[in-house]
């Protein structure tokens, strides 16, 4: 990960526990992302179409960083927490992880 960008209320760390929580134990869609219940609220990591599916549209404005695809989103049924912006590094270590997940 390269950056993050903060879309919503919830501060830097709070997002960053959320997405070390569903990397750890958040349910795999593949090629979507992760999905779990945390502190009584459903929570999301993945691709924009996943979150927008949980909590509608994303912040327009420069706020809104996915301009390439090489950005994953975190938002709650609440709305849109952080976007996570990610190297080539990342984004190949991603690929081979969803890859080997959805061939079991």
């Amino acid at each position: 990960m390269n950056t993050l960008t903060r879309l919503g209320a919830v501060g830097e760390t709070t997002c960053l526990e959320l997405a070390r929580s569903l990397e750890a134990s958040g349910r795999l869609h593949p090629g979507r992302g992760l999905e779990a219940w945390i502190g009584g609220r459903r929570v999301r990591l993945g691709t924009e179409a996943f979150c927008h599916e949980l909590c509608g549209f994303p912040p327009a404005g420069p706020a809104h960083p996915n301009f390439d695809h090489r950005y994953v989103f975190l938002a709650d049924d609440r709305g849109w927490l952080a976007a996570f912006e990610l190297d080539a590094r990342h984004e190949s270590k991603e690929a081979d992880h969803a890859w080997a997940h959805s061939s079991r």
